[in-house]
């Protein structure tokens, strides 16, 4: 004689009890550590999340060298500014001098040149490697 549960269950019943099963029995795997991937999905998230990542460090790495190269920018604007502020008041104070030498009106003689070849010898000293100027002594920039 059948026990009167199993009598009870009609074909449905039966396969929703083996459905039920079924649900229980993944639960009970995946709490035990069991992991079912037949599509792949958790291999894709993985790559195309070190792919973001490598992306990131990428660009991360870019930014460094732009950054680092502004400053640079910037130091050699800054050199450029100084050295042209430098050149400027060589020249207004040899122009002031000039005005107000007592020789300003006389055709060049010896201290209207040697002036001159003062301010010539400080604006190659700020830029040696201008034509004209001699090279100056010291490592090379």
């Amino acid at each position: 004689m059948r026990p009167p549960l199993l009598n009870l269950l009609t074909p449905w019943g039966w396969a929703v009890a083996a459905l039920a099963g079924l649900v229980v029995l993944v639960l009970a795997a995946g709490a035990a550590g069991f992991r079912w991937d037949p599509f792949g999905l958790t291999q894709r998230r993985l790559d195309r999340a070190q792919a973001e990542l490598a992306v990131a460090r990428a660009d991360a790495s870019a930014r460094r060298i732009e950054q680092a190269a502004q400053a640079g920018q910037r130091a050699r604007l800054d050199a450029h500014h100084r050295t042209t502020t430098a050149a400027a008041d060589l020249t207004v104070a040899a122009q002031a001098q000039a005005r107000e030498a007592a020789d300003a009106q006389i055709l060049l003689d010896t201290d209207r040149a040697d002036r001159l070849r003062r301010l010539d010898r400080g604006l190659c000293g700020l830029a040696a490697d201008l034509a004209g100027c001699t090279a100056a002594p010291g490592p090379a920039r």
